[in-house]
This record gives structure tokens, sequence and C-alpha cells, in this order.
């Protein structure tokens, strides 16, 4: 039930100190969401609220999501079912 660990230096500034140096401060705020989001749900379908973008991306088998920040950006993250808690949180372009 937590965010176990970020791929991205910039989220992770952002969580842990509220350093928003590394990300666009147009986003900061729709990203404290996202990342407060993902620390606080035990069941994906927690993520799948309206306007969030939510969706798998392949291969599915390897639990890894994504999250909408604005046209181009996702947060993207695997997520462990049996543990209830997102890693490898990363913010990117990966379309």
């Amino acid at each position: 039930m937590s965010i176990r660990s970020f791929k991205h230096r910039g989220l992770l500034e952002l969580w842990k100190d509220n350093d928003q140096s590394e990300i666009s401060a147009k986003d900061a705020d729709k990203i404290r969401r996202i990342l407060s989001v993902l620390n606080s749900a035990r069941f994906k379908k927690e993520m799948d609220y309206p306007g969030s973008g939510f969706h798998p991306i392949e291969p599915k088998e390897g639990h890894y999501f994504a999250m909408k920040v604005d046209k181009r950006f996702r947060i993207t993250f695997r997520w462990d079912e049996k543990e209830g808690h997102a890693r490898e949180v990363n913010f990117e372009n990966y379309h």
C-alpha cells in the first residue's frame, strides 16, 4: 500500500521533498494527485477514476500501467497485485 520505487528522479524529489524543479510547474499539482492515489491504493481499480486515463500498457502480463498527466505525458508504473503497491514509477512520453 505504497509507492516502492521511482525511475524518474524528478518524481522522487517531488514526492519526498516537494521539490518540483525537475517537473513542469503546470503539471506539478496533477502529478502530486496521481502520486497520492498511487501511494494510497491497495487495488488497481482505485486508480481508474474519471479523468485519470488509467490503462494497461503492453505487455499486460507485466502489470504495467499508465495514468494521464496531459496530452503527451503519462505517469507509468508496475503494479504488484499481491502486495498492492506501485513500483518503477516514471514520468514519460511513451507514444
